[in-house]
């Protein structure tokens, strides 16, 4: 390969990314109903051929000093095959989901802002019903997810792989068995005190038998009552905005933040990072609680991992990612909510013990969902036959969630541009603790209003997709395990 197509694939690319995103941002945010993504391929056909992936990766296993850039090339020309295979479904499951309604009554729900209705719907009866109309929508949806799913593992095959996650795994240098065993391990040992604090949490708040409480119960519950009246509603981005300001990390005017709801907006946070650093869109659909706080931080510990670097750098860095790494930043932001002494500073609210315990237990059952969903998706995207799959979602999701899961969901994605997320995800759950500790001994415990913490991390981000989450690990002296992270839990819930 020459160096000329190299530039071309930089320079097409680049367009290509942005106007995804563009698109993504569009139909995500309800600002449009309809999804063109198979049009933005029709425009780009020359990454819809597998000669391209194969010709990048031979240059990779040849490349010695340009090795990082050129395995960032190749993870996004892997992705932008696959995507483009599988546009027209994607077109289809994202046009569905912003024009579906839940008719309850004489009531209309649109489909995408359920699971706000649900932190926010005190009655159980009326949970129940939402996530059964849910549910029912769901099923519209599923001829065009086993549709994608299969397209994907063809793609996939296309390309010299047995499957989709074979395919991820090369690209990403990951190990997904050994994750799927550290998240069977941090289920099994965390099994008890969940189930336990969970069960005398809706006993004293809901009056709800454990045996009684569905996945909708569990997120009501962690966004209500103590958590509720401790994190002010609309009060999260100026929050976040004092901590960019006591740690030196002016919030770039590049990152804008869409708080609106909308009919069609979906709840669940995303940052689109349509032209790093110059542009990029985080969107949030505001709930209420610890969920507009956790959901916002979230997105922005992402973008700012783009916002600092080099504006004139090459696509690759600017605007690729070892995938780990935004993770790893994203929870790092996420995860200042349960440190007792940023809420002492940032939150003028005199919380009870049971405000730590109930938040804590909310952190645990984050992870121990996450840890579920890498289970189920190793197996999922492995090209396992899918008769079995719903059953075996239930078992997986009950197991960590420790209360009743509705089986519709075992194909669902909660981000259509990146399907298999969550080894990612989990892996940066695990990383995180020793990222933070290794923030508070080097700066200061309350690092997020130093200063030089806040140099030391845009130092890091100026680097752009340089800077891998192994240099990550390797800085932090993360030993590969979940110890540090079910140490919290032991520590605060114990």
């Amino acid at each position: 390969m020459s160096e000329n197509t190299i530039i071309q694939i930089r320079n097409h690319g680049e367009r290509l990314f942005s106007s995804l995103h563009r698109e993504f941002y569009s139909n995500l945010t309800g600002l449009s109903k309809k999804s063109g993504i198979e049009e933005i391929f029709n425009s780009h056909r020359e990454f819809g051929e597998p000669e391209l992936f194969h010709s990048i990766d031979e240059q990779v296993k040849a490349a010695d000093e340009s090795k990082a850039g050129l395995e960032l090339l190749r993870a996004f020309l892997a992705d932008m095959y696959v995507m483009s295979r599988t546009s027209s479904q994607r077109d289809k499951i994202l046009t569905t989901e912003a024009r579906s309604v839940l008719k309850i009554g004489k009531k209309r729900i649109p489909y995408r802002s359920a699971h706000q209705k649900i932190l926010n719907e005190p009655k159980k009866k009326r949970r129940d019903e939402i996530e059964n109309h849910r549910a029912e929508a769901q099923e519209k949806l599923i001829p065009h997810l086993l549709d994608m799913h299969y397209v994907s593992g063809g793609a996939s095959e296309n390309l010299g792989f047995s499957n989709y996650a074979r395919l991820k795994e090369y690209t990403e240098t990951q190990d997904t068995s050994a994750l799927v065993k550290e998240a069977k391990l941090f289920i099994r040992d965390t099994e008890y005190v969940s189930k336990e604090m969970l069960k005398w949490f809706f006993v004293k708040h809901m009056e709800l038998p454990l045996k009684d409480a569905t996945s909708a119960d569990v997120a009501f519950m962690l966004n209500s009552f103590e958590l509720k009246g401790g994190f002010p509603d609309n009060e999260y981005i100026v929050c976040a905005a004092r901590v960019l300001d006591d740690s030196g990390l002016v919030n770039s005017s590049a990152v804008i933040a869409d708080s609106e709801k909308r009919k069609g907006k979906s709840s669940q946070s995303y940052l689109f990072p349509i032209s790093p650093p110059n542009e990029m869109e985080v969107s949030i659909f505001p709930a209420g609680g610890p969920e507009d706080y956790e959901s916002y931080l979230s997105a922005l510990g992402s973008a700012l991992s783009y916002a600092f670097t080099d504006r004139d750098d090459d696509f690759e860095y600017r605007c690729l990612r070892d995938p780990v790494q935004t993770e790893i930043f994203s929870e790092l932001f996420n995860n200042l909510i349960f440190e007792r002494t940023w809420l002492d500073r940032y939150i003028d609210y005199e919380p009870s013990e049971d405000f730590y315990k109930l938040l804590f237990l909310r952190r645990l059952m984050s992870a121990r969902e996450e840890a579920g969903r890498l289970i189920y998706e190793a197996s999922l995207y492995s090209g396992e036959s899918l008769d079995n799959l719903p059953d075996i979602y239930k078992e997986i999701m009950e197991n960590a969630l420790h209360v009743r899961v509705n089986e519709g969901g075992f194909l669902s994605i909660r981000d259509i541009r990146k399907p298999m997320r969550s080894d990612s995800r989990f892996k940066a759950i695990l990383i995180e603790p020793s990222l933070t500790k290794y923030l508070q001994e080097s700066f200061d415990e309350d690092w997020w209003r130093v200063k030089e913490a806040g140099d030391y991390l845009r130092n890091v981000w100026c680097e752009g997709g340089r800077i891998s989450s192994d240099q990550i690990i390797e800085t932090t002296g993360f030993n590969g395990t979940g110890a540090s992270l079910r140490g919290i839990f032991e520590s605060e819930l114990g």
